[in-house]
């Protein structure tokens, strides 16, 4: 069972580790992140479960990332 805490970390991971944010098409091929159907379950849609990981959507950077 996914915490919306636990997803919203697992996205900030992937970020972190591709340096740049997760398409929906990417997530679908990932088999190490939850699947695209459990973030919209949780926050009604893809851009909003980026949004509330604290990303900018429309391909821009993490802010996490930017850090790095």
């Amino acid at each position: 069972m996914y915490t919306r805490r636990i997803l919203l970390s697992r996205l900030k991971e992937w970020a972190h580790s591709y340096q740049k944010l997760p398409t929906a098409k990417e997530i679908l091929k990932d088999p190490n992140i939850p699947t695209l159907s459990i973030y919209v379950r949780h926050f009604g849609n893809w851009n909003e479960s980026l949004r509330k990981a604290g990303c900018l959507i429309k391909r821009l950077l993490c802010p996490l990332v930017m850090k790095h």
